[in-house]
């Protein structure tokens, strides 16, 4: 099983419901759902989330998901960042968990990260 990540603010676990596809803005915006490896974890988190307390860490199991998966290079630099073209199917959420920052303001990763 291979993982890929999705972070988003906390007010969108409501939108994680064995009901219906998770969306994004950005796919409406710009045809895909942001992901990344494990290892861009954390400076995703840095780059698109800094003004938030809390936000959520979606694992996903690739395998599942029913859309495609595009990896491409956003950054122009040569590193691969996986892009969900579609909408999120919940059977391929493995796990959602809330990262809180410590009284210095830093992120809270769960082990490994």
């Amino acid at each position: 099983m291979e993982i890929i990540y999705h972070l988003t603010i906390k007010k969108d676990r409501i939108l994680f419901k064995k009901t219906k596809p998770y969306r994004t803005d950005s796919l409406d915006t710009e045809g895909f759902i942001h992901c990344s490896p494990k290892d861009k974890v954390r400076s995703s988190a840095a780059k698109f989330f800094n003004n938030e307390k809390e936000i959520l860490l979606i694992y996903i199991d690739q395998s599942k998901v029913s859309s495609e998966i595009i990896w491409e290079d956003s950054n122009n630099d040569n590193f691969l960042f996986p892009h969900i073209y579609g909408e999120l199917n919940l059977e391929a959420v493995i796990e959602i968990y809330e990262i809180v920052r410590d009284e210095d303001g830093i992120f809270i990763f769960p082990d490994g990260f």
